[in-house]
């Protein structure tokens, strides 16, 4: 591995990758931004849904949207978190939920 200035490049084989530090900016608006799901619905609180391109099970336990909650939470950028029995506590930010989205099951009835 080789360092130029900000870049870092590596070597696999006859291929060159160069790996070049990206910074985003994310800034949700308070209160604003909610997630959803493909088909438009809301994600919330006490949702059973599949990630894992819909192979795990798992629960939404809190949404995170707001700068305040990021720091309370100790994350750089809004998500969801879940608990799903096979990893426990699992936090998906926003760029991982647009990769892969999670598939809704059902809604917690509320009381």
């Amino acid at each position: 591995m080789q360092s130029t200035g900000h870049q870092t490049a590596t070597q696999f084989g006859s291929l060159r990758c160069a790996l070049v530090p990206v910074t985003f900016n994310v800034r949700p608006s308070v209160n604003t931004q909610m997630f959803k799901y493909q088909d438009g619905s809301e994600i919330m609180i006490g949702d059973s849904v599949l990630l894992e391109n819909g192979r795990t099970l798992g629960t939404v336990k809190f949404i995170v949207t707001t700068p305040e909650e990021m720091k309370a939470t100790n994350v750089e950028e809004p998500g969801v978190m879940l608990q799903s029995p096979p990893f426990g506590r699992v936090y998906l930010p926003q760029w991982s939920l647009v990769q892969d989205p999670l598939r809704f099951v059902s809604r917690e009835q509320q009381a």
